[in-house]
């Protein structure tokens, strides 16, 4: 009879040539290939074992436990393992202890999934590969399958003193599992690249306490607990978790996810030497508290060193795009943030006890809160060639900065700061008799000779729906900033401001032709009285508003004395602009300056406006002799 023989690989096939029923001895077989050598059948067939050899079920009909771990026995020593296509339920943990000296191991699947059925508490990892106690193994291979559930769904681990090294995880899948899905301890020389992460408990890639690492192009969606990618962490057989690559990785939540609330995206811990870069991490628009990735990046605890961080893009964050530190952690030294682009998170950039690292070329775009914050726990930071547009566009009181820079020895320098004042001008001819207040919650009263007249909620309204409601109102009109593209998340109003005063309810006599926007930072720079020895130099700040340079009460506050400043100087609590005469057009407060951008003999050094309006009342100052 011919017994045909459908190899692993799909690719081959043999017919083995007649079998006499009382000869059990196995025939040679002749490689089809020049230059192959011949081996007997069992040779040959031992190479590559599949898991259906052993009884596994492709169907799912029947519990693939003993089959796929007598199969796992077999290969302990080193060997291929093929998982053709099918769902494989299991419901005892499977584990794969790898003798001392094996030569490698191959697990490899095409359409195969297996799904763990037993216990997802602590300890019950779905499939476990690992060192003998103790003792080192390497060459692990694992392509093309699916992992479902368990504590943890894959797990590779060096036991004891042991490390599991050479190991490259590809082209798999991981779902739902309690707690990190693939979970890697004790191992070191990996690559973990494209692989997909759904719905896990805690972490996506778990690589802790082990080092030397490429963790590249993976795909995490809606986990929920620590992060999408942890590493780090040390003991006593991985005393440095060094030399990590973090590159190209995708994380985010999607509509579908059900609180799923990561802490970050990607968390270092505990390590040095590590690159992330060119990562993209983000929540959907208006994603709530609870269903969403707090922090992009959070870099954190002791044994922190040269870390670069660059090239993210990171949007959407609950809280804080990139973390470097917390309240309570070890010191961080010799960093690098640089080139990552960060929107809509409350702050951009926040570090705390972070020495001798660098901020610089960030670009940042609409943040709640600060645009960079800079504790006083920190020394020796360099915030440098930034660009932060929008920053602090929640808060009512407007007490949050573009940067807040408490640390000594620090430096602002070259960064450039944009306001695009979404906005009007709110104007009423009937002088001191008209008055009009807004409180915290964006409700605009309207008063005409100390009377309440008129009420508008403002919260939530267009620019245009609230210059139609204001203009309704006899003898009251918002005009509107013109030929100003109003960014997606500024197109409702969420809290409003008067520029230059805090919102508050207090009916207080202000200027006419006074401007309503939304938020701005109170400040485009801090610098507190802890950050002594700074250098703040060579920032740049403009507004794309009609008419304006800024609107803030004040641009740069400077609250420590003998330090190194050449930024803007605030006259009289105005704003200091640039030109070559004084303005004919646009909206100024009186104490605005306009410094002579060509100063000659016998002309001045500037103007000043002496009357708030349109274009305002101008004067001129500082006379230079002939």
């Amino acid at each position: 009879m011919t017994v045909p023989y459908i190899f692993a690989n799909d690719t081959q096939s043999i017919a083995l040539a007649e079998l006499d029923a009382n000869f059990n001895a196995v025939q040679e077989y002749t490689a089809p290939f020049f230059g192959g050598v011949n081996q007997t059948i069992t040779e040959k067939l031992s190479q590559t074992l599949s898991i259906v050899d052993f009884g596994a079920d492709p169907t799912g009909q029947t519990d693939s436990s003993s089959a796929i771990q007598n199969a796992l026995n077999i290969i302990n020593g080193g060997g291929c393992l093929f998982f053709p296509p099918g769902i494989y339920y299991y419901s005892t943990p499977l584990v794969l202890t790898v003798a001392s000296g094996s030569p490698g191991i191959y697990l490899y699947g095409y359409d195969a999934t297996l799904i763990y059925t037993g216990s997802t508490a602590e300890g019950y990892d779905a499939f476990t590969v690992q060192t003998a106690n103790n003792s080192n193994a390497s060459n692990l291979y694992v392509s093309g399958l699916q992992f479902k559930n368990g504590w943890s769904a894959f797990k590779v681990l060096g036991q004891g003193t042991g490390i599991f090294s050479t190991v490259k995880i590809v082209n798999c899948v991981f779902n739902t599992s309690a707690s990190g899905m693939l979970w890697m301890t004790h191992c070191k020389d990996v690559i973990i690249s494209n692989n997909h992460f759904y719905n896990g408990g805690d972490n996506g890639i778990y690589y802790n306490y082990s080092s030397d690492a490429v963790i590249s192009n993976n795909v995490c969606i809606n986990n929920k607990g620590s992060a999408g990618i942890t590493v780090g962490y040390v003991d006593s057989v991985v005393t440095y978790a060094q030399n990590i690559n973090i590159v190209g990785n995708t994380i985010y939540n999607d509509s579908s996810a059900s609180s799923a609330n990561y802490d970050s995206g990607i968390t270092v811990a505990f390590a040095n030497n590590v690159l992330v870069a060119d990562n993209v991490i983000g929540n959907p628009v208006g994603v709530a508290t609870g269903y969403g990735i707090k922090c992009g990046i959070i870099v954190e605890d002791d044994n922190i060193f040269d870390v670069s961080v660059k090239n993210n893009q990171i949007y959407n964050m609950l809280e804080t795009g990139i973390r470097f530190g917390n309240d309570s952690s070890s010191t961080i030294s010799n960093c690098n943030i640089s080139n990552n682009q960060i929107s809509n998170c409350q702050d951009a950039i926040d570090c705390y006890r972070t020495i001798n690292s660098q901020i610089v070329g960030n670009v940042v775009n609409f943040t709640y809160k600060n645009g960079i914050y800079v504790d006083s726990t920190c020394t020796g930071i360099n915030v440098a060639n930034n660009i932060l547009t929008d920053v602090n566009q929640q808060d009512p009181y407007g007490s949050y900065y573009g940067v807040f820079m408490l640390a000594p020895y620090s430096s602002v320098i070259g960064n450039q700061f944009i306001d695009s004042q979404v906005g009007g001008v709110i104007t009423n001819p009937n002088g001191s008799a008209a008055t009009y207040s807004i409180d915290d919650t964006s409700t605009i009263r309207l008063y005409s000779s100390g009377v309440l007249s008129y009420t508008i909620n403002a919260a939530g309204l267009t620019w245009s729906a609230l210059a139609t409601a204001i203009n309704s109102h006899p003898n009251w009109s918002f005009t509107l900033f013109p030929n100003m593209s109003i960014l997606p998340n500024q197109s409702s109003i969420k809290v409003l401001r008067r520029t230059g005063v805090r919102a508050n309810d207090d009916v207080t006599q202000y200027p006419q032709n006074t401007i309503i926007t939304t938020p701005e930072p109170n400040e485009y720079i801090w610098v507190n009285s802890t950050a002594t020895a700074c250098t703040v130099l060579q920032n740049t700040y403009k507004s794309n508003a009609f008419g304006f340079t800024n609107h803030h009460n004040s641009t740069v506050l400077f609250n420590y004395q003998s330090d190194t400043l050449y930024d803007l100087t605030v006259y009289g609590g105005g704003r200091k602009l640039n030109g070559s005469a004084a303005p004919t057009s646009g909206y100024y407060f009186s104490g605005d300056v306009v410094m002579n951008s060509a100063p000659s003999a016998g002309g001045y050094v500037g103007w000043v406006c002496v009357t708030g309006g349109n274009p305002g009342t101008w004067k001129t100052f500082g006379a230079i002799s002939s």
